[in-house]
């Protein structure tokens, strides 16, 4: 709690913080899934393979990024001034470094709308005049409480070159890593590098077994050799999306254990459950 209330974290942002303003990952694949008449009903919640064929049928992946952004920005932003609103919150903790693996502008907005000056960083794209958004390896400036980075894992909507969607860009990038070891070095703003490899992390809106969780843990994460040594929060859905109520004892006990193993505290339930308890425990209920 001393840790979140000095802005001595990292915070993570998963698809969950982004409901019900967007659709969470599995409403998104099931719908997509639908349009496209998905052949393969096991895995038609999981959004990158489902999106890997759409972009297979439509013969370009571009069309279906370029596609998916504009649905997404039309569909507006959540209501900052919701005193459970995720976001909103996140932006009022004293910290220096946001990572998302999201693709909208959520986090910069209610940055925005609490009175700081965020700067955005976008994995795999490169400085654009005027645009605030600059290449990984040429960013030096120091975040401050007041002029926080919001780093964008998977890509950022304003360029949907860059992003994460079908399941060949999540291999791409695992492949990136596990390939060669020092491509942390092309993937990472050195701004960002050490809140990941100094501050404990706050994982918040992943579902265990989510892509996006998954990936952070099996390839990013573990090339931060610091990283394993502190001590992490997890807000976790079940699988079912329930929170704790969605879980038999035996599954809970297998998930405690194996967050536990990798020195990750999980919280079981929504984003907006523990930004609500947060914000009790923080006294600003």
């Amino acid at each position: 709690m001393n840790q979140l209330r000095n802005g001595e974290c990292t915070p993570f942002l998963g698809a969950d913080v982004c409901h019900p303003t967007l659709p969470t990952a599995g409403l998104l694949s099931a719908d997509w899934a639908a349009r496209y008449n998905y052949p393969f009903p096991d895995s038609a919640t999981e959004l990158p393979r489902v999106m890997q064929y759409a972009a297979t049928v439509e013969g370009e992946d571009l069309y279906i990024k370029e596609r998916l952004g504009a649905e997404l920005a039309a569909r507006g932003q959540p209501d900052f001034s919701d005193l459970s609103e995720p976001h909103a919150l996140l932006a009022e903790l004293p910290v220096k470094v946001y990572v998302t693996t999201n693709y909208d502008n959520f986090m910069t907005d209610a940055l925005r709308a609490s009175g700081k000056n965020p700067r955005t960083l976008v994995c795999g794209r490169g400085e654009q005049p005027g645009s605030g958004v600059g290449a990984p390896n040429h960013d030096f400036d120091r975040p401050q409480v007041d002029r926080p980075i919001v780093f964008h894992l998977y890509g950022n909507l304003g360029d949907p070159h860059t992003l994460v969607l079908t399941e060949d860009d999540y291999l791409d990038f695992m492949a990136n890593l596990s390939a060669n070891r020092t491509a942390i070095q092309q993937i990472i703003p050195i701004s960002v590098l050490p809140a990941l490899k100094n501050t404990p992390l706050l994982f918040i809106g992943y579902r265990f077994g989510d892509w996006n969780f998954r990936i952070l843990f099996h390839t990013l994460l573990r090339a931060l050799a610091p990283v394993h040594l502190r001590r992490h929060i997890s807000v976790q859905l079940a699988p079912n999306g329930n929170g704790e109520a969605g879980l038999d004892a035996r599954a809970r006990a297998y998930l405690d254990k194996y967050f536990d193993k990798r020195n990750i505290t999980v919280f079981w339930g929504s984003a907006t459950e523990f930004c609500e308890r947060l914000r009790f425990l923080m006294g600003s209920a």
